[in-house]
């Protein structure tokens, strides 16, 4: 009987110890399950603080060159691959204020635009000129007789597409000498270097400038550049064949201007021809320029003739 007791006591103690330690089993279950929908719930909770951080934003100019963040990018290999350096990369992107800390996601300046290039400045014609425009060079040359002498003009003249005169240079090298043994080398030790009879200086009229000295004895007072530009100045916005028509009417034979006052037959026959419009201008001209246009002084007119039939347009 004792060992019937005995043996059911020690069966109802196992069973007890038995269901004691199911209850535990299934109480750490329970707990273990919890700890898990708690750890994915806040892994989810860090994802999405992650993805939906408030990313500052480049202000993106048309024309430059952007590249978007991808997991696993770092900032200098983005540099890199880019031919930047990392400095210069944080140069194009300021809102990046850690250069460790970049997101997927994330929109990087990896090339500045290029800057729009100024639209280039109209340049405008005068209204009485119409490209393209002409250069001309003409050159004459002559002897003169009543003296050792020789005289080189040069004319370089710039026309429009019509032809008119937009601008006249007129220059001239004359050598004369009243000694024949002299000529063509001036006596001057200063220009004349006997060892090898070369000429050391020659000038031109314009190169002389005052010291030519014309002035002394012109009735206009004016110096030879002076004369000259004066008729440049007069030619301007005609043609060459307007210039040439005008100087055989009122030049005379020998190539100076014809005075009112004339008692040539031949001048007071052109000057009859004038209209008092012509006559005024001619009387103008006077008070200004006396100078030869057209004499064994030299040809001022038929080197801009030249320089008309030498153009080139510009």
């Amino acid at each position: 009987m004792k060992r019937t007791l005995s043996i059911i006591l020690s069966l109802a103690m196992t069973l007890s110890i038995f269901l004691a330690y199911t209850a535990f089993a299934e109480e750490a279950d329970a707990t273990s399950a919890a700890s898990e929908v708690y750890d994915e719930t806040m892994e989810e909770a860090t994802t999405t603080s992650v993805t939906t951080t408030s990313v500052p934003v480049p202000v993106i100019a048309e024309g430059a060159e952007t590249y978007t963040v991808v997991p696993g990018d770092m900032l200098w290999k983005i540099a890199r691959a880019s031919s930047l350096t990392l400095d210069e990369i944080i140069a194009l992107n300021p809102q990046i204020v850690n250069a460790n800390l970049i997101y997927p996601g994330q929109v990087i300046i990896i090339k500045a635009a290029t800057p729009a290039e100024e639209p280039a400045e109209e340049v405008v014609a005068p209204d009485t000129v119409s490209a393209p425009y002409y250069m001309g060079l003409g050159q004459v040359q002559n002897m003169r007789t009543r003296h050792f002498a020789f005289n080189i003009v040069t004319c370089a003249a710039v026309f429009d597409s019509a032809g008119k005169i937009i601008s006249i240079n007129w220059d001239i090298l004359e050598v004369a000498s009243d000694d024949p043994a002299e000529f063509p080398f001036p006596a001057s030790t200063e220009t004349f270097d006997a060892a090898n009879a070369t000429v050391q200086a020659w000038e031109t009229k314009r190169e002389l400038g005052d010291d030519y000295g014309m002035a002394n004895s012109a009735t206009t007072g004016n110096e030879w550049y002076i004369q000259a530009e004066y008729y440049a100045d007069l030619f301007e916005g005609m043609t060459v064949d307007e210039v040439v028509a005008w100087t055989d009417k009122h030049l005379n034979a020998t190539g100076d201007l014809i005075k009112p006052d004339t008692e040539d037959a031949d001048e007071q026959a052109k000057l009859a021809a004038m209209t008092e419009e012509e006559k005024a201008e001619l009387a103008d001209v006077i008070t200004s320029a006396t100078m030869a246009l057209r004499d064994d002084h030299g040809d001022f007119i038929g080197a801009l003739v030249k320089a008309w039939e030498n153009k080139t347009a510009l």
